[in-house]
């Protein structure tokens, strides 16, 4: 994965939610542009933030890949 391949699903105009998925099987989610942040001049890293405001720097030599999703954040479900 690249730092531009990144860049244009983030900047994709209309956005299209997406979702990362890492080699270690988990996927994150971002629904809206403003979910995460790109470092100017930077090459490896991104921050991706969750709906409660949890923020993670996740290192691009571990995203398998980029895949388009429909958006919709799973609900929790109560016990």
């Amino acid at each position: 994965m690249t730092i531009e391949q990144l860049r244009k699903i983030h900047e994709s105009r209309p956005f299209r939610p997406f979702a990362v998925h890492l080699a270690d099987g988990r996927r994150i989610r971002v629904p809206h542009p403003e979910f995460l942040w790109i470092p100017p001049r930077n090459q490896r890293t991104f921050v991706v933030s969750d709906v409660r405001g949890l923020v993670e720097v996740i290192d691009l030599l571990l995203v398998t890949s980029l895949k388009e999703t429909n958006g919709r954040v799973p609900r929790r479900r109560s016990r």
